[in-house]
């Protein structure tokens, strides 16, 4: 088990200790309960409806990935909590989905694909090329 500071309630240990016992990395877990304990610091877990979810999640002038992700960890966190019964309701089920914008395609220079061809072995060589002539 991590070394996790398990602030904002017992709710929160308790989720992070069932991730933890399932196959959910290190990393993840920290991730949500990051999140949770940033949400925690302001709004109360267990009370907290759509609406203030929603208010959470819009008013920080987060880029769009960081929005999904914190949705995310809010969503893991209130479907543990119905399923086994320590709410009766998730508020996540009324907060949408977060879109993301298209992404943008990253073209390399021609100095970084010059530099990948004169480096690379005659295999690579050939998928480079073939990326490059691609768009990809």
């Amino acid at each position: 088990m991590g070394n996790h500071l398990r602030g904002g309630g017992g709710m929160i240990a308790a989720y992070l200790n069932w991730l933890e016992a399932g196959s959910v990395s290190e990393q993840t877990v920290r991730l949500r309960e990051t999140h949770l304990n940033r949400f925690s610091r302001t709004h109360d877990l267990e009370t907290a409806d759509s609406e203030v979810i929603v208010d959470f999640l819009r008013r920080r002038g987060w880029k769009p990935n960081t929005v999904k992700s914190f949705r995310s960890s809010l969503a893991g966190f209130y479907e543990w909590a119905v399923k086994t019964k320590r709410l009766t309701d998730n508020p996540m089920d009324d907060v949408r989905p977060i879109r993301m914008p298209p992404a943008v395609p990253k073209i390399a220079s021609a100095a970084a694909l010059d530099e990948a061809l004169t480096n690379a072995n005659s295999r690579d060589r050939l998928a480079v090329k073939l990326a490059a002539y691609a768009g990809l």
